[in-house]
């Protein structure tokens, strides 16, 4: 054949290529891209989409009562000999309940380093949110459905927190965090860590089952 037979063959099989290669563009974007802001293209996006299917299929079980938080102080949930029990001083108020960061914060006097228990009024925050932690376990606390988990900037074995579901979208943060290396020789663990912080937090739900009545 002639140079000017072959040559429409050239440009013929090019353009098929081209084609073939845009339309694998295509299906790979469509399987894999995400429409979120930031970041690498649908990294971002699968994640917090992996967060959310895992916070629906872990659901809180129903709360024995509605303990509302609305304008409730943390530094009043622990009164009388419950801050005697948990050998603690006074709180120390952190926020405000008008701006719905209200906190506050008990530390043991004698212990050093000291023993620290911090409650927290999530008025605009529901429990089963912690869920999308992959760490988060649901337990009870008083009765009430509770996610525990911890902040990732500490050290496991020594704090837990406590989200408390104790109203319509409205949940009770209380946390323990130790120091690291107990006066008393006893080493810290993460079990003891959330019993500690279980322990603070009975004593809180029995003190917001009076505000509430």
């Amino acid at each position: 054949m002639s140079d000017e037979a072959d040559q429409p063959l050239v440009p013929v099989w090019g353009w098929r290529m081209w084609l073939a290669l845009i339309f694998g563009l295509l299906l790979r974007c469509t399987a894999g891209c995400g429409s979120g802001t930031g970041g690498a293209p649908g990294s971002a996006p699968r994640s917090s989409s992996a967060a959310n299917s895992a916070a629906r299929a872990r659901v809180l079980p129903p709360r024995p009562a509605n303990l509302p938080l609305t304008g409730v102080e943390p530094c009043a949930l622990l009164v009388g000999p419950q801050v005697s029990q948990l050998g603690v001083g006074a709180g120390t108020p952190y926020g405000s309940t008008e701006e719905g960061d209200a906190e506050c914060v008990w530390s043991t006097a004698s212990a050093d380093p000291a023993d620290t228990w911090i409650a927290r009024t999530l008025v605009s925050e529901s429990a089963a949110t912690a869920l999308s932690d992959p760490h988060a376990q649901t337990v009870q606390v008083a009765g009430f459905p509770a996610v525990q988990t911890s902040d990732p900037t500490a050290d496991p074995n020594h704090a837990c927190e406590l989200y408390i579901d104790v109203a319509d979208g409205q949940s009770l943060l209380v946390a323990y965090v130790g120091g690291p290396n107990p006066s008393n020789g006893v080493p810290s663990t993460r079990p003891l860590a959330c019993r500690k912080a279980a322990q603070a937090a009975e004593l809180m739900i029995q003190t917001l089952k009076t505000l509430s009545h």
